[in-house]
């Protein structure tokens, strides 16, 4: 396995992203279960909303573990960046839970979120590695970015109408052709 596993994806050729792909939906999975029971406005059930957090908190632990590991360069890739890397997402994945719970008692909530992908983005790049030769170092921190992504995206879809009505609102003050600025800048530096 460690012999064939860092060649496995140029034999997939353009095909990598599918399990990419996949693992990112697995990631994402429990938050997008909370986004839609908050959104919704359905009142916190322990059974439930205990399930899915504990659902996430499994998968985060069981998706490091491939990245502690899966170092198959031998230069503690996996120690030095994609672990780290994997913390720094959970982070941000807690943040997502969290700010969720404050958005029924101000609208702007909604809209703040938006800041949070960017952010996790900025974050994630302190453990990128340009290093030649590590495809599969550089498959397993893309699924980091990915799971940041989206994540930013169930959110922006299932809170769309708050974030619509906060825009709206912001959108009338002077300040907006600033925060245009900001935005842009701060998207500017979120690249992986």
């Amino acid at each position: 396995m460690v012999a064939s596993l860092p060649d496995i994806f140029s034999k997939l050729s353009w095909l990598w992203y599918l399990p990419a792909l996949f693992i990112d939906c697995i990631i994402t999975y429990p938050l997008l279960a909370w986004t839609v029971r908050r959104s919704r406005g359905i009142p916190w059930v322990n059974r439930d909303d205990a399930a899915i957090i504990f659902l996430q908190i499994a998968i985060l632990i069981i998706w490091s573990l491939p990245c502690f590991y899966f170092d198959t360069t031998g230069l503690g890739y996996g120690v030095k960046y994609l672990f780290p890397s994997t913390l720094t997402m959970s982070i941000f994945l807690f943040v997502y839970y969290t700010a969720q719970l404050l958005i029924p008692y101000w609208d702007g909530f909604a809209m703040l979120i938006k800041i949070v992908g960017p952010c996790g983005s900025i974050a994630l790049n302190l453990w990128k590695t340009h290093t030649a030769n590590c495809q599969l170092h550089h498959v397993l921190m893309m699924i980091n970015y990915d799971a940041i992504f989206f994540s930013q995206g169930l959110i922006d879809q299932l809170y769309f109408k708050p974030m619509y009505r906060t825009r709206t609102r912001w959108g009338k003050t002077p300040l907006a052709p600033l925060a245009i600025l900001i935005f842009i800048f701060g998207y500017s530096l979120t690249s992986p």
